[in-house]
């Protein structure tokens, strides 16, 4: 879909900005179709968060994992800490690794 990490970027963040999260899946789909592998589009993903920090970034990723990712992406979890601590964004964090791992042996 995207060679060039800024029209990733701004994919995910009208997904945001319009309240489109319940199409990732889809565009997910439509990104592995370009050739990108699993760890290439958590790559892009990790970049993107470790830029935006916000909880609605966050519930992306989230979204992200649980379609594609497997254990050895739940790193990107600890790219961002929220401080002060946030109830929400620990609440996203922790159903993200249960649904990954519930799922996925590696």
């Amino acid at each position: 879909m995207y060679e060039d990490e800024e029209p990733t970027f701004a994919a995910l963040d009208e997904m945001i900005e319009k309240k489109r999260e319940h199409w990732l899946d889809t565009w997910l789909d439509d990104y592995a179709k370009t050739g990108i592998t699993p760890d290439g589009i958590v790559a892009r993903f990790r970049a993107w968060y470790t830029q935006r920090k916000s909880v609605a970034a966050l519930r992306l990723v989230h979204g992200m994992l649980f379609h594609i990712g497997r254990r050895s992406h739940l790193e990107i979890l600890d790219e961002v800490k929220f401080e002060p601590p946030d109830l929400n964004a620990e609440a996203i964090r922790s159903d993200a690794i249960y649904s990954v791992r519930r799922r996925s042996l590696y």
